[in-house]
């Protein structure tokens, strides 16, 4: 069956082989059949992508460390989705649905691009998050602002899945892609201001601790 996998929807090809009948009694026959094969298409199967990883602090602002689990300090990474057709059809790349509950500052993102080579997450007409794909299946996904991470306050990691189609005219497959997005940690950036505090007049405690937010405001 392999012989004829490359035979496109409606293409035909004959096979002929011989066979021989014997009835067990002394007649034996042998006579030649000829079989058409006619082609289906096969849809295209994905054998293989590239999981990314992403860091908040390759943002503006950001403050870059070796602390946690960072493994990047970049704001963009890039990997390829590698496909094959059976028939040799010219395959393209398109991004589905986009994930649900992503937001940035407290905002949801607003998605568009969905079934197209380019995806963008927004808020307020802003991108937060691109990803682009090229028509040899490799892509590139960007982060442009700071996304909410589960828990507050702590150098944590947001994990989210992108899906790619790969679809040769006809029919299609997808996969996805797993994005890890690596949080931005505040940082001392100047000694602490000293602070008084006056018991008897009742006054508030006050002063400075010299703290950077990063790049997410947290």
């Amino acid at each position: 069956a392999g012989h004829f996998d490359s035979l496109g929807a409606g293409q035909t090809a004959t096979d002929t082989f011989r066979y021989t009948v014997d009835d067990g009694h002394g007649g034996i026959v042998t006579r030649t059949a000829t079989v058409t094969i006619v082609g289906a298409n096969d849809a295209p199967v994905i054998t293989g992508l590239d999981d990314l990883a992403l860091s908040e602090e390759g943002l503006p602002r950001s403050t870059p460390d070796t602390t946690g689990d960072d493994t990047t300090d970049a704001a963009s990474a890039s990997g390829i989705v590698v496909a094959v057709d059976a028939d040799g059809d010219a395959l393209g790349y398109t991004w589905g649905d986009p994930p649900e509950g992503l937001s940035s500052g407290g905002r949801p993102l607003v998605w568009s691009g969905a079934g197209s080579a380019t995806l963008v997450g927004s808020v307020d007409g802003v991108a937060v998050l691109t990803a682009a794909l090229d028509a040899a299946g490799r892509y590139t996904v960007t982060l442009a602002g700071a996304l909410d991470h589960p828990a507050a306050g702590v150098q944590d990691a947001l994990s989210f899945g992108l899906t790619v189609a790969v679809s040769d005219g006809s029919s299609s497959a997808s996969a996805v892609v797993t994005i890890r997005v690596e949080d931005d940690a505040p940082v001392v950036v100047g000694p602490p201001q000293p602070a008084y505090f006056n018991p008897a007049e009742g006054s508030i405690l006050a002063g400075r601790l010299g703290l950077a937010t990063g790049a997410d405001d947290e």
